[in-house]
């Protein structure tokens, strides 16, 4: 799926969690880590007993340099599903 019909597919349903997963996960792979940081950051909101989006935010934080916030974020996604 395109970047553009993610993006309009979740403003129609803005609570799709693997939708979001897939548009944070591009968004990563594109070069975006800010964007993409968002992104997780939501969905660890919206999925909070899960791995997922702490690994994702993990991901962005090491691409931001943030070794520190990364190392926390891992260590509470160890405690999670997934």
């Amino acid at each position: 799926m395109e970047r553009r019909d993610i993006e309009q597919r979740l403003v129609e349903d803005p609570m799709n969690a693997p939708l979001r997963a897939e548009y944070a996960d591009l968004l990563l792979a594109v070069g975006e880590s800010a964007a993409a940081h968002r992104q997780f950051d939501l969905l660890r909101r919206q999925c909070p007993d899960e791995a997922a989006p702490l690994l994702g935010l993990t991901r962005c934080l090491l691409g931001e340099g943030d070794g520190i916030r990364a190392r926390e974020c891992y260590r509470e996604a160890r405690g999670k599903q997934g």
